[in-house]
């Protein structure tokens, strides 16, 4: 990726978001599993992993917000530099 691809940072975003969509869809399914009343033991590794998806939900929401900005930045830049 070049220094200001940002159409490949879109679509990398985009599949980023297709990802953690799909992680947090297995996520829910376990949880709701649990309060069907399907037994599951404590499990650390799991308590990790939604740590780790909330963590990445974060990182995805504010690359999308600095690709906004930098694509602003860039786009008044290029208009200055004419």
């Amino acid at each position: 990726m070049s220094e200001a691809d940002f159409e490949t940072a879109e679509v990398k975003l985009k599949e980023a978001q297709t990802k953690i969509t799909e992680a947090h869809k297995v996520q829910t399914d376990a949880i709701q599993g649990e309060t069907r009343g399907d037994e599951s033991e404590y499990s650390l590794l799991f308590a990790h992993a939604q740590d780790t998806l909330m963590t990445i939900y974060s990182e995805i929401n504010i690359a999308k917000q600095l690709l906004k900005i930098f694509s602003a930045y860039e786009k008044r830049i290029s208009a200055l530099e004419k």
